[in-house]
């Protein structure tokens, strides 16, 4: 049973930081896409 939690929190903490890489993908997006608005 302890086995099962410690796997599933593993998964739980990899999702996590692939959820946080992506948010810091769109927020370079995000900040680029304002930079070049800017320029105009």
């Amino acid at each position: 049973m302890v086995e099962l939690l410690e796997d599933h929190r593993t998964r739980l903490r990899g999702e996590g930081a692939k959820l946080i890489a992506t948010l810091d993908v769109l927020d370079g997006k995000i900040a680029h896409y304002r930079a070049v608005s800017a320029r105009k």
